[in-house]
């Protein structure tokens, strides 16, 4: 199977320009060591940023135990994007509806993208509990109304995480997004299927 690579997103704050985080997915470590992280005294979540990357393997799915302890300063954690979600192609010929000459413009390997879909009741993460006994967000269907009314889109909620706490929840990667075995010529036979139901 595939090894996956996966993006932490979020942001970093620590007083030496640096923070040590480790991450745990279904049991095993996969990221341990110090990341760049922002000195300003004001902490938020907005801008979030790719803050370190680490390798999974593909046929891990579904709900997903995680753990993520902070220490020397604090993380906001906002979401893990992997490769092998989609790809893009390129070559098809609209006039003469002819795909000899296409090939992959980005390949599954190199496309990184969302890990799943938000909806009302989830972002992808569930059952959020600090070490520290921090309290978790609201549950998302309790303001599911709100997210559709006042922004009427379905982001990704944000979780802070305090110097020396650690924070444990489930995360779920869709299997059904998994390109991971998409050969270039799947790629162009599901192109074309999408074109002939579109004309």
């Amino acid at each position: 199977m595939a090894t996956r690579r996966i993006k932490f997103i979020g942001k970093a704050y620590g007083a030496d320009g640096t923070v040590t985080m480790q991450i745990r997915m279904n049991g095993n470590e996969v990221f341990n060591g110090n990341v760049l992280a922002e000195t300003t005294l004001e902490k938020t979540s907005y801008d979030p940023y790719e803050v370190c990357e680490f390798n999974l393997d593909a046929s891990v799915t579904g709900w997903i135990p995680m753990e993520i302890a902070v220490t020397h300063g604090d993380i906001f954690f906002i979401n893990l994007q992997g490769n092998y979600t989609g790809y893009s192609l390129t070559g098809f010929n609209n006039e003469t509806n002819d795909t000899s000459q296409m090939v992959f413009e980005v390949s599954p390997e190199d496309y990184f993208g969302e890990l799943n879909n938000n909806t009302l009741e989830t972002d992808g993460k569930r059952h959020a509990i600090w070490e520290s006994g921090t309290l978790p967000p609201y549950n998302r269907d309790d303001v599911s109304e709100q997210i559709l009314t006042e922004n009427n889109w379905l982001g990704e909620w944000s979780y802070f995480i305090p110097e020396n706490d650690k924070l444990t929840f489930e995360f779920y990667i869709d299997p059904d997004i998994d390109c991971s075995t998409v050969t270039l010529e799947q790629a162009i036979t599901k192109m074309k299927e999408m074109y002939n139901q579109g004309t």
